[in-house]
């Protein structure tokens, strides 16, 4: 059977788990040896570390002694929020450094500035929440000295709380100050908005929607004087036609009287044949002259005449004229004619003579001066002209007064009908007014409403019945220190030995390039023999003989100084 190439043997290359075993127990001294130094070098390593000691003490958030929903406060912020705000104002430089520096726990600090004092203190500090419990804030101190960090922490705490206090106070006095300003801007403006609408008040006083009916009622009244008043003018205006009716009449009745007398006269001087004196119109002698008698119609013609160049046609002094006239023309034409100066028949042969013409004249005048007296009667004179003429004119002047007062009462009316119409436009801006009105009261009345409430936080803060933190048990000063954990890094640092002392052996025996076993070789390879570890006389002296007669007994020691060293070095770990 042939063996394989030398290719072949070359593809076994992969590192078995028994080849490194090989190799770890073929430089097990050197390992050995190598883990003892490192493990010495660990111990001596974390013994001389410095020890870190830690102190810490709890701050307890203290809830609200009364109900919020009788007293609310005005402190809103999370615990987190003001743990966060007072952390940072703890850790200023302007307040640690102080703080810190009274309690006289570093001689130096003095020679230090608040900046550097402050830089030196701050690494140690820490200021948290609790994981497991929000209403526990942890406050603790770590430094080398065990004596300090008590005390640090127990000041530390003591100025959280005071600040907390301090804090809620300014929230408290801060929200009431704000309050305060904004209530008496708030009245102020209710003040301006007050006096503005009891300003458009007086402005516009009559014409305001509550006036309505006040207006609609003089509205009313000056229609009721404007109609009165219209009511007069016509009456008067009657007055006035009535008036000059009687006027008239009284001045036909005049022309009739002057007329009747005329006739009185006529007849005494046609009885008589002698001139006759009488009293005309307006107290004046007429003188009647006796004349030749004259038709009835001629005079009534003249008369009218007269009447219709002075009155017009539709006078009712022309009309009654002019049926006096109509009248004597149709006598005349039924009377018999009379002949003047005509010779006188015969007794015998002709009937009795014919009443002579003053005969006549006197009867005519007689019958027209009782007609005119019956007309004057039928007239119904009321008073004389003069006393007609002033009635007149004082009725004129009345109803001159009443039109003169026409343009007085219209005025009335427009301007009450002008804020009648201007009553949507007040409505509308004096709602306006009244809404900002409103509006600023009822913020007025808000913002009191939050003053109030703003004392109370205030009182509540004050007697401490609000939120706040306690420090129920002071820190103490640390038995043990936080670190280094010396079994901890002691163990580390032994298995970190002997893992790096095994890395050195397996190199060392890796780099001799020798197969450990038939594990090595590939499988096409065959064994045929195995041939026993062959032993030098002579070469069994020296220092590790024993160990090459019993590989037990080598292990067994090695064993035991291992446990050894471990034990005492756990001892001492525990001691430091």
């Amino acid at each position: 059977m042939s063996l394989p190439a030398k290719s072949d043997l070359s593809m076994q290359n992969e590192l078995a788990f028994l080849s490194i075993v090989r190799m770890v127990w073929k430089r097990k001294y050197a390992i050995l040896l190598f883990w003892v130094i490192s493990v010495g070098i660990t111990v001596a390593y974390v013994k001389r570390l410095p020890a870190v000691w830690a102190a810490e003490t709890v701050i307890l958030v203290d809830p609200q002694r009364i109900p919020a929903s009788f007293v609310a406060s005005t402190v809103n912020s999370t615990i987190a929020d003001r743990v966060v705000f007072i952390r940072e104002q703890i850790l200023a430089s302007s307040r640690l450094a102080p703080a810190i520096r009274d309690l006289d726990l570093f001689p130096d600090s003095r020679k230090l500035t608040a900046e550097e004092f402050s830089a030196r203190i701050r690494p140690g500090v820490s200021i948290a929440i609790d994981k497991a419990n929000a209403n526990l804030i942890r406050i603790g101190y770590k430094a080398g000295d065990r004596n300090i960090v008590a005390p640090i922490a127990n000041k530390l705490a003591a100025i959280f709380v005071d600040e907390n206090v301090k804090n809620r106070n300014e929230v408290a006095n801060g929200t009431l100050d704000f309050t305060e300003t904004e209530l008496e801007e708030a009245r102020q403006q209710l003040d301006e908005l007050a006096a503005a609408e009891t300003k458009y008040k007086l402005e516009h006083n009559g014409e305001l929607p509550s006036q309505q009916a006040q207006i609609g009622a003089n509205l009313g009244r000056w229609q009721t004087e404007l109609n009165t008043n219209r009511d007069m003018i016509n009456r008067e205006t009657q007055t006035l036609q009535t008036l000059n009716t009687r006027l008239d009449q009284a001045i036909s009745d005049e022309e009739f009287q002057s007329r009747a007398d005329a006739l009185v006269a006529t007849i005494a001087t046609a009885s008589t044949g002698k001139q006759v004196v009488q009293q005309g119109p307006n107290g004046t002698q007429v003188t009647v002259v006796p004349a030749t008698p004259q038709k009835q119609s001629d005079i009534f013609a003249r008369d009218l005449a007269d009447l219709r160049l002075k009155y017009g046609e539709d006078h009712a002094a022309v009309k009654r004229a002019k049926a006096l006239y109509e009248k004597a023309l149709a006598t005349e034409r039924d009377a018999p004619p009379v002949v003047a100066n005509a010779p006188a028949p015969s007794t015998a042969s002709t009937p009795a003579p014919a009443p002579p013409p003053t005969a006549n004249v006197v009867a005519q005048s007689a019958a027209e001066l009782a007609r005119l007296k019956q007309e004057q009667a039928l007239g119904h004179r009321v008073g004389n002209i003069e006393n007609i003429r002033t009635d007149i004119e004082n009725v004129k002047k009345h109803i001159q007064n009443l039109n003169d007062d026409q343009p007085a009462i219209q005025k009335q009316i427009d301007y009450y009908n002008a804020k009648l119409q201007a009553l949507p436009i007040r409505d509308q801006e004096l709602a306006r007014l009244t809404r900002d009105q409103a509006t600023a009261n009822g913020h007025y009345n808000s913002l009191m409403g939050k003053k109030l409430s703003a004392e109370m936080s205030k009182d509540l803060e004050f007697r401490q019945k609000a939120e706040s933190f306690k420090n129920p048990e002071p820190a103490q000063v640390p038995s043990k220190p936080v670190s280094p954990d010396r079994p901890l890094m002691a163990t580390m640092g032994s298995v970190l030995g002997f893992l790096i002392s095994a890395a050195l052996g397996v190199l060392l025996e890796f780099r001799r390039g020798q197969i450990l076993g038939e594990w090595e070789l590939p499988k096409a390879v065959v064994v045929l023999a195995h041939l026993p570890a062959i032993r030098i006389e002579g070469g069994n002296s020296g220092p590790m003989s024993f160990f090459r007669r019993s590989k037990a007994a080598a292990i067994a020691g090695v064993g035991s100084l291992l446990l050894m060293i471990s034990a005492l070095g756990f001892y001492f770990l525990g001691r430091i």
